[in-house]
């Protein structure tokens, strides 16, 4: 006997049937097609998802409501037990913890902690999230430090590589990684404000004020 009888029901899963999920009491497991044991009969679901970042599709497993990833070696991507729900932001995974957001590495690392809203925005150059809490707005950096504190009149609406993009109602202006205002949010159109930048810039003989550390 390859496998234990005590289940009520078991059936092959994967893209090319490589692996048996286990059904007992309304639970589910997993054994690859030789019989070892790759998750214990107590999940809620199991799913094989296709993610930016990994060569093999990976295991999405549900648990009272949390969900996390494992790998086809079973190696840990997201813990378990912690998180309600993922999606991936580029080559990251934001995640929510009590309908709070945070960021974790594709190796679980979490770098930005469950302390934020939903509109977390990731500038790829930058290696910077923008971020909003009751606190406010402002920028995190990968070693889940804000750059400056919060601010509550002024909302982050896009990070470019040189500045950021704030907005006041109906107006558009600019702040830098310091979360000092450089361009005073007056500016009826986002494109007008980069151009100011490059004038401020120009102007004060700034080379790296603006740029992150």
């Amino acid at each position: 006997e390859l496998l234990p009888s005590n289940y009520s029901n078991m059936e092959a899963f994967g893209p090319h049937n490589e692996y048996i999920k286990s059904i007992k009491d309304g639970k589910v497991g997993l054994y690859t097609a030789n019989g070892v044991l790759m998750f214990p009969c107590e999940f809620t679901a199991i799913k094989m998802v296709n993610l930016i970042g990994f060569k093999k599709p990976i295991f999405e497993l549900h648990q009272s409501k949390t969900v996390g990833l494992y790998d086809q070696e079973g190696v840990t991507i997201i813990p378990i037990g912690r998180y309600t729900s993922y999606s991936p932001i580029q080559s990251y995974f934001k995640v929510c913890d009590n309908k709070h957001y945070g960021i974790c590495a594709q190796n679980g690392e979490e770098i930005v902690p469950c302390a934020y809203y939903l509109d977390i925005q990731y500038h790829a150059q930058a290696k910077v999230f923008a971020v909003s809490n009751t606190n406010g707005h402002t920028v995190v950096a990968f070693n889940g430090q804000e750059l400056f504190p919060p601010i509550k009149d002024l909302t982050i609406k896009e990070i470019h590589g040189d500045y950021i993009l704030v907005q006041d109602g109906q107006k558009f202006g600019a702040i830098n990684y310091a979360g000092k205002l450089i361009v005073p949010a007056k500016c009826s159109k986002p494109e007008q404000v980069g151009k100011k930048v490059q004038a401020y810039t120009k102007k004060n003989n700034l080379t790296e004020e603006n740029q992150p550390a």
